[in-house]
């Protein structure tokens, strides 16, 4: 709650009773005085006069108990009072205007007799006192506030600059002048805000993605490398370690099976006809040998040659889908940059459209003004008039009509324009000869 100011309390006192012979003496009860703080004073009313009391009056005091009525004033230094105006704006809304003012109470008892309890009162109808605040507001909608705020403390500060405020007995000056930010336009911004940190949060993880996928499929591509190379290691050192058996099977037996034979032979263990046919089976054997030999090494290189093309095949696929999902999410995010483009833009095209639409309004009224100035003139006959600038007396018409108050004033006023002045001249010099005339 709001604590009033400059006068905080106010209380009427019941007259004491008179003191009897062997009654009590005379005294207000504590009850009666209101409590001040450090930075308040009382101020009593006795017979029309009022005094002043910096706490050094007791309760039997002579004057306390005069006294029929009490006031507690706060004296206290630049007490800040705080003013709120509702501006109209151009949209149909308004715009909340906050005020701040520095306030000393210079003539405690000025202020009790003026009986002023409230100065964010008198400071309210202060400012309402000037009308051109009220119209600057029409100028801007909500969306325009921080070019409204300029020109709003700009004129707030001329008029109090030009007429200061007044309040007797109390000093007053201007701290501050704020327009708050209205809810809906506050939101709207926020609004703006939240769905721009959106789009680069999705952005970024879209991009985090994409990057994550393509390492794991670098990852994979270098995985599937390093094994395949290692397979191939262990088919070489397989290889390597038939070769080393077969050779130290050799140092054991003859070198070749023919040797064996050509030296059982020599021995007489086998006959010729024997080893024949013994050497005619090696060389089948050997042939046969050879050739399931080439067949297996022709068959190895077909498989590693058709996996080879298959991992590649593979890989390029995998490449292939990571860049078409780049290009897809890349052409979302630009498609939804565009589409919040074209609202903005369309959203400035209707706010210009409704504007268009006041200003041919202010138009229309404005000529309908000077139409109904023109027609009041032809009935009371002032067109009759040769040397009469229509256009002159219109104008200055409707500008005394928008600087006085009194219709009839700025009626009066406007008939004294230099043009009708001449016509009145003219018909008074008219006059004069006609008389002349009539005397001879």
């Amino acid at each position: 709650m709001t604590v009033p100011y400059p006068i905080v309390d106010q209380r009427s006192l019941a007259p004491v009773p008179p003191k009897r012979l062997l009654g009590p003496k005379r005294t207000r009860g504590i009850e009666e005085i209101p409590q001040t703080a450090a930075g308040q004073r009382l101020i009593y009313r006795i017979d029309g006069d009022f005094l002043l009391d910096n706490s050094a009056l007791p309760l039997d005091s002579t004057s306390v108990l005069d006294a029929t009525h009490v006031s507690v004033v706060d004296v206290s230094s630049d007490v800040e009072v705080f003013v709120e105006l509702d501006i109209p704006s151009k949209d149909a809304d308004k715009f909340t205007m906050r005020l701040t003012f520095v306030c000393t109470v210079t003539d405690p008892i000025a202020v009790v007799r003026q009986g002023s309890p409230s100065a964010a009162s008198a400071l309210r109808a202060y400012i309402k006192s000037h009308h051109r605040i009220f119209e600057l507001g029409l100028d801007y909608p909500l969306a325009e506030i921080n070019t409204a705020r300029l020109k709003l403390n700009a004129q707030v500060k001329a008029f109090t600059t030009v007429e200061p405020p007044t309040i007797v007995g109390v000093s007053v000056e201007l701290a501050s002048v704020e327009v708050l930010t209205p809810t809906e336009v506050s939101e709207f911004e926020q609004s703006m805000r939240q769905q721009e940190q959106h789009h680069r949060i999705q952005f970024g993880l879209q991009r985090s993605s994409q990057v994550l996928q393509h390492h794991k499929a670098e990852f994979e591509y270098v995985t599937a490398a390093e094994a395949q190379r290692a397979e191939l290691e262990r088919d070489a050192d397989m290889r390597g370690y038939q070769r080393y058996q077969f050779t130290e099977q050799s140092r054991v037996v003859p070198n070749d099976a023919l040797s064996a034979l050509t030296n059982a032979y020599s021995v007489g263990d086998i006959s010729a006809k024997e080893l024949a046919e013994r050497v005619t089976s090696l060389e089948a054997d050997k042939l046969e040998y050879e050739r399931a030999q080439a067949q297996e090494r022709l068959e190895r290189e077909r498989t590693e040659s058709r996996e080879l093309a298959e991992w590649k095949r593979e890989n390029k696929r995998l490449r292939w889908e990571a860049h078409r999902t780049d290009t897809a999410e890349e052409w979302l995010y630009r498609r939804r940059e565009l589409e919040i483009k074209r609202e903005r833009e369309l959203r400035n095209r209707e706010w210009s459209r409704e504007d268009l639409a006041i200003e041919r309004e202010d138009k229309r009224r404005e000529l309908e003004a000077k139409i109904d100035i023109v027609r009041e003139l032809a009935q009371r006959g002032y067109l009759d008039t040769a040397n009469v600038n229509l256009e002159k007396v219109v104008d200055n018409m409707l500008a005394g009509t928008r600087e006085q108050a009194n219709p009839e004033s700025a009626e009066l006023t406007d008939l004294k324009a230099p043009e009708l002045e001449a016509a009145d001249n003219d018909e008074e010099a008219n006059d004069e000869e006609e008389r002349e005339e009539d005397v001879h």
